[in-house]
């Protein structure tokens, strides 16, 4: 486990954003997809200029608060920097109330197919098709990101889970979302696919002061006790879970737990404080 230390920001990258805003360029695309579960969905997009590369293609997904332009515009300048494609989907509650578990379980709009549909739709776009994603989330974004990974993990390039508020579990004694019982996908079973899953590179970050039990925060007896107090203890938790299932297979792919120096809750301060310059200094 590790530390991602405050760094205070550079001349250059002062320099970078200021070109960047500088370029009269459309960087903020909002697009509108008429999803196949009959409703729209919203999402951001840039595409380069040039060089447009299926291969290098970036997904950030949002947390409750629903911070569509940090997770944008925090972005953009390395999405431009590194020639990527960026895609950020707008989850909205009314339509997609339970996009952290997928929609599974609770007959909800599936929020990981509006991602592949929206996967297609950017892929017509660029003329490509995109196979493969890496994919960043925070708070019940990085829920999301790591149950959408579970499911399809052929569609996963690296994989970066953010502060998030619960996990879920290879225990397949526990009930999803908490484990992998009764966790099915269109007659694909969870349990099967997880050996793929566990050959993905993944990255997992915290706010070192991700203390608190406030807020949108879940709490009850079971999560307390089997996955932690607190959003740091929780992802140590996940850590030691997912490491001795991938001792248990002898996978020795990259997998790392950082913390974040001098950051809590919160999207915007944790990119100021080194998760942006340490999530794609890995792509």
């Amino acid at each position: 486990m590790g530390k991602i230390l405050n760094r205070p920001e550079s001349l250059e990258q002062k320099k970078n954003k200021k070109k960047y805003r500088s370029k009269g360029e459309k960087m903020n695309e909002r697009k509108t997809l008429k999803l196949s579960q009959g409703i729209e969905i919203k999402y951001r997009l840039y595409i380069p200029k040039e060089n447009i590369d299926n291969n290098k293609v970036i997904v950030s997904i949002h947390g409750l608060s629903r911070n569509y332009d940090s997770h944008f515009n925090m972005n953009l300048p390395y999405a431009k920097e590194k020639g990527y494609i960026l895609i950020v989907p707008e989850f909205e509650d009314d339509d997609f109330n339970s996009y952290n578990t997928l929609g599974v379980k609770d007959n909800q709009n599936r929020s990981d197919i509006a991602l592949n549909e929206i996967l297609k739709d950017v892929s017509k776009k660029i003329n490509q098709n995109i196979k493969k994603i890496s994919l960043i989330g925070y708070s019940a974004g990085g829920q999301f990101a790591h149950r959408y990974a579970m499911i399809h993990p052929k569609k996963i390039n690296k994989l970066f889970v953010c502060a998030s508020g619960f996990y879920t579990f290879l225990d397949e004694d526990v009930d999803y979302p908490l484990g992998l019982k009764s966790a099915k996908y269109n007659n694909i079973d969870l349990k099967k696919q997880i050996k793929e899953f566990l050959n993905l590179s993944i990255f997992l970050y915290v706010g070192e002061k991700d203390l608190s039990r406030e807020g949108n925060f879940k709490k009850n007896n079971f999560l307390d006790e089997n996955q932690g107090r607190t959003r740091v203890e929780r992802g140590q938790n996940w850590y030691k879970n997912i490491t001795n299932k991938r001792d248990e297979f002898r996978i020795s792919k990259e997998f790392k737990f950082e913390l974040i120096q001098n950051s809590a809750h919160s999207f915007e301060k944790c990119m100021e404080n080194g998760l942006g310059d340490n999530i794609w200094g890995k792509l």
